[in-house]
């Protein structure tokens, strides 16, 4: 699919520059951008209508207001191999600005570890981070499941029966499972899916167990009742969750897992054109419109620039490795 957002056009920075080779190592100082030359295309690794294609397409109608005038912001679903298709594509691109890919850190920082991929996870600059959306382990509310220790229990009692879901191989949904598989030592079987919607339809219709996702999608079926949320895998303080939720606090020897859906570039991206992007994308998260329109979907912004995303995408890539590792999932 493909939107387009146009705005009229202005001329930005130091004349005479344009783009430069991902690999030209030229200064900042030495490049501009005119980003009245082409679209900035914001690839989403996933399929529309989900939680990134939905930020995406907030976030590039209310960003024209904010970048360079006359910029055009331009979305497209590159869905397939868990975001390595959309990922590749943005690793190989030139580093002038014009692709970024916006999607959780799966593409990055789990990938490499599971599967081979045409790129390493310090391929790409960090740009920023606009969602940290907690996720949960669920099932239906005919489960007699309702907690942790319930889980655990049925598990221990149960070797290689429980099957749960998850939007993919190495998805954090699947990272998170297998960390709580080695710390309690249980057999538990992961069934991959294409995206929450199935998932959930399968746990109201029982022919899954339960399923690790992300809040947003659950929502709706916990306030019918038709969904009963276990436990939070991710931090406190998401406005949307169901009170009283607990967490793993105390429970796992993990670094924050809260999904991070975030901007990330080809490596290499001028500091003066990534400071523009940076700039004006939060801006963008700042307003009201964009605030209200994600109340709406049941989405929070939560902004962190690049250096504090380029400090969760280290520490999120060398947690999962070990995990991955020593569950032994690597494909």
């Amino acid at each position: 699919m493909l939107i387009v957002f146009s705005l009229l056009v202005s001329v930005l920075l130091l004349a005479g520059c344009g783009n430069e080779s991902k690999d030209s190592g030229a200064s900042s100082e030495e490049e501009a951008v005119d980003f009245s030359k082409k679209p900035i295309k914001l690839i989403v690794p996933w399929s529309a209508g989900g939680i990134t294609d939905v930020t995406a397409r907030l976030l590039a109608e209310e960003a024209v207001n904010h970048l360079p005038e006359g910029a055009e912001v331009v979305v497209e679903n590159r869905p397939g191999g868990t975001g390595t298709i959309g990922a590749a594509e943005v690793a190989n691109a030139e580093a002038d600005g014009f692709t970024l890919l916006i999607s959780p850190l799966v593409p990055v920082t789990e990938s490499p570890s599971i599967r081979q991929t045409p790129y390493e996870y310090d391929d790409f600059d960090p740009v920023l981070q606009v969602l940290s959306t907690p996720t949960a382990f669920a099932v239906g509310t005919s489960n007699d499941i309702a907690t942790y220790e319930d889980f655990v229990q049925y598990a221990k009692d149960n070797p290689g029966e429980f099957k749960y879901a998850t939007g993919g191989v190495g998805t954090l949904d699947h990272i998170v499972m297998e960390a709580i598989a080695l710390k309690e030592n249980i057999d538990i079987k992961h069934v991959p899916y294409e995206g929450a919607a199935p998932i959930i339809n399968d746990i109201l219709g029982g022919h899954i167990d339960g399923g690790h996702l992300q809040i947003p999608g659950l929502l709706p079926y916990v306030e019918e009742g038709d969904v009963r949320i276990a436990w939070n895998s991710g931090s406190e303080g998401f406005a949307y969750m169901p009170k009283d939720t607990p967490t793993l606090e105390g429970k796992l020897d993990l670094p924050e897992m809260d999904a991070k859906t975030s901007i990330v570039g080809p490596k290499g991206i001028p500091e003066e054109t990534l400071n523009i992007i940076v700039d004006a994308f939060k801006k963008t998260m700042d307003s009201e419109k964009f605030k209200e329109k994600m109340e709406n979907a049941n989405l929070e912004p939560a902004f962190a620039g690049p250096e504090e995303l380029g400090e969760t995408i280290e520490t999120r890539y060398q947690t999962s490795k070990k995990i991955i590792e020593e569950s032994g999932i690597a494909e």
